[in-house]
């Protein structure tokens, strides 16, 4: 192995020597002059008018440093996906029964399309986003929210479901 390694240094270091005293040649091309022409003046475009006032961009692109930052990179709000109790007016519904203990409190409605539904506390109900808020022995209260006009607040409207009365009993 020894012998070896000599022998391929014995004949590789002279013809690396060799190859140091010259130098590369150099490829040198010709550069071309190209000269220049005068241009002519650029014409006016026809569609801009020289009256037009021009909106500040800088002032748009600033943002107010005083701003929630977490607020302002939110994206554009996904719509709400309505539920089948929410297709309908709310008196268009028919309580059918209420059941109340320590447990659990829940009742069940009936839709207009004769589909019968279970409720709980804060399940929303109504075209107007209303909220089931109250259960009682024979009743819901239903809690909406309805704008009255643009920049007020909005007026809470209660409203009540009962059950049926009892058809009398015939002696």
């Amino acid at each position: 192995m020894n012998k070896f390694k000599t022998a391929a240094l014995i004949i590789l270091l002279p013809a690396m020597l060799m190859s140091c005293g010259e130098k590369p040649q150099e490829k040198s091309v010709p550069i071309k002059k190209i000269e220049s022409r005068p241009q002519s003046p650029a014409k006016p475009d026809a569609r801009l008018d020289a009256n037009a006032q021009i909106e500040p961009t800088v002032k748009a692109k600033k943002r107010n440093p005083f701003a929630n930052y977490v607020v302002s990179i939110k994206g554009p709000e996904k719509p709400k996906v309505k539920g089948p109790l929410e297709c309908c007016d709310i008196p268009v519904f028919k309580l059918l029964a209420v059941v109340i203990s320590p447990d659990k409190t829940f009742a069940l409605l009936q839709a207009p399309d004769s589909k019968r539904y279970i409720v709980r506390k804060g399940d929303v109900i109504g075209t107007r986003d209303g909220k089931i808020v109250k259960f009682s022995q024979r009743s819901i209260t239903i809690k909406e929210l309805v704008p009255e006009e643009p920049g007020r607040p909005a007026t809470a409207i209660e409203t009540e479901l009962k059950l049926p009365l009892e058809p009398e009993m015939k002696k």
